[in-house]
């Protein structure tokens, strides 16, 4: 991934210079052409990020929906992954990749934060032979506390009054 951004600035930076170049010499028509064609990769990358964020809001919007109406207590999504829970049903909702699916409290077995190579993941492990480990996208430290938290509180005290 780093050597990906790598490449994507050294295009942009050596491109970018040419159309630099291209204006302080007087070649206009070029300098715009070297500019839109150096910024175009970026352009697509932030394109394509935030259709794939729109899908994965519409795929646990849709997982939300099929409970019925109620407020989620709460919900992340980053990139093409989600989480929420809801508190009023005891389920648990989750989204990576391709796969979505609802999951009761009780079939929840753990849950943990891991640092990938090129990320930090919240890992929950469940019930399903199909899908046991489902990996969510969490960059920011606070956000991954607060879903260990979350979970710690309507997880655990709910098996402990239950």
């Amino acid at each position: 991934m780093i050597l990906f951004w790598l490449v994507v600035m050294a295009w942009v930076f050596g491109i970018g210079f040419g159309a630099m170049m291209s204006f302080g010499e007087g070649h206009y028509i070029l300098g715009i052409f070297l500019a839109v064609l150096a910024y175009a990769p970026i352009a697509i990358i932030k394109l394509r990020s935030r259709a794939t964020l729109r899908k994965t809001e519409a795929r646990l919007h849709d997982l939300k929906r099929s409970l019925g109406d109620g407020e989620a207590l709460a919900s992340h999504v980053e990139k093409d992954t989600g989480i929420f829970v809801d508190n009023a049903r005891k389920k648990l909702g989750v989204v990576a990749g391709g796969e979505s699916q609802l999951y009761d409290y009780g079939e929840v077995r753990s849950w943990a934060t891991r640092a990938m190579p090129d990320d930090w993941k919240f890992v929950v492990g469940v019930r399903d032979s199909q899908n046991p480990m489902w990996h969510i996208r969490m960059r920011d430290f606070r956000q991954r506390d607060r879903w260990m938290e979350i979970l710690e509180q309507e997880i655990n005290e709910s098996r402990a009054s239950a």
